[in-house]
């Protein structure tokens, strides 16, 4: 029987064993790897039905976010607990992506209450909200 084929964008124990060398010896060409890795999870993931619809420039923030993230996250992960880093790195890139989208609506409903402030400007009176 045919082993079936991973639809996940990255070789998992691929991306394990470069951790694991870019730990021991910290060389670049690891991290670039890694890096590499790290992109194409996020651009998987930014692909997912729960972000679809929102602008490409939306799209761009959360990628950049995700992957400050993840990048961070690079020297975090425990590899001695985790022998998954695909995961590890899935879920620190979800929540990037939330918190970018948490980060948008923040503006959005700011922009739109500074766009409904009732004009008072020659009279004395309080500013109101609608």
């Amino acid at each position: 029987m045919a082993k079936a084929k991973s639809k996940l964008p990255v070789d998992n124990n691929l991306l394990y064993e470069n951790l694991k060398l870019y730990r021991s010896t910290g060389l670049a060409k690891y991290y670039e790897r890694i890096g590499r890795d790290l992109i194409k999870i996020a651009q998987h993931f930014m692909n997912h039905k729960r972000w679809r619809g929102h602008s490409a420039d939306f799209k761009v923030d959360m990628e950049s976010l995700a992957l400050f993230y993840m990048t961070k996250a690079i020297h975090k992960i425990d590899l001695e607990r985790f022998s998954n880093p695909f995961s590890y790195f899935t879920t620190t890139a979800t929540n990037g992506f939330k918190q970018a989208k948490d980060k948008n609506m923040k503006w959005d409903g700011i922009i739109y209450n500074f766009e409904n402030i009732e004009d008072c400007g020659d009279r004395n009176e309080n500013v109101y909200i609608n």
